[in-house]
């Protein structure tokens, strides 16, 4: 007899009612093993899949087994074949419970792989390159100095440490015996025709000056050399 699915009917409804309809019992157990493993060979996919598979064979309610159990098992009145059901029932709800439990054990198996894949740390590459310290106080201000004044059209130059006295001081109008140079004490070069150490930045505006026409909108950040009395 054929029917959309035999565990919702009991046997008697199924035909069998006697042990010599034990061919038509045993067919529709041989049914449920291929529908079973059916089952199991789309249920590798994932967590919600075995569920699925569980709930389906193995569920208190509507399970399958539940089924054939009150079914197949509980409503059937004949001593002999309720005996050959139950051995048949048994048999099944302890291969249908280990198999689903092994897919669960390789269901967490392939996640712990794939877990483990992703987290693994490649020794093969470099290493994060840690900054140790911190820019200086001093060297920060100079950055935001220069940030501050070119965000307002001024232009940052730099010049030589080793001027000549023209630039350093008789181009700005501080001629030899200038009081001004009491103040810049500083080292000449006496190999080099007479430069000497920078005593401020500012020979780089005469510089400037002799390269572009005005207007000139600079600031000359850099060491200078002079001989300064301590101070607070």
């Amino acid at each position: 007899m054929t029917t959309n699915d035999p565990t919702t009917q009991t046997l008697a409804e199924l035909g069998i009612s006697e042990l010599s309809d034990i061919d038509s019992l045993l067919v529709e157990f041989k049914n449920l093993d291929d529908r079973f493993t059916q089952d199991c060979t789309a249920v590798l996919s994932g967590p919600t899949a075995w569920t699925s598979l569980r709930d389906k064979w193995l569920g208190r309610k509507s399970g399958i087994l539940t089924r054939i159990k009150e079914n197949w098992l509980e409503k059937t009145a004949n001593r002999e074949l309720k005996k050959l059901v139950g051995q048949s029932f048994n048999e099944r709800r302890l291969r249908v419970t280990a198999k689903i439990e092994e897919l669960h054990a390789s269901i967490d198996a392939v996640a712990e792989q794939s877990a483990l894949a992703r987290d693994k740390i490649d020794l093969s590459l470099p290493g994060i390159e840690r900054t140790i310290g911190t820019r200086h106080l001093i060297r920060q201000t100079y950055d935001e100095l220069l940030r501050i004044f070119t965000a307002i059209g001024f232009s940052v130059v730099a010049g030589p440490e080793i001027e000549t006295p023209y630039y350093n001081f008789e181009a700005l109008n501080i001629p030899e015996h200038h009081p001004a140079r009491d103040n810049m004490d500083t080292f000449y070069i006496e190999a080099s025709g007479g430069h000497l150490l920078r005593t401020h930045t500012s020979p780089m505006q005469i510089r400037t000056m002799e390269k572009q026409p005005p207007p000139v909108r600079i600031i000359v950040p850099g060491k200078v050399y002079r001989r300064d009395n301590p101070d607070a």
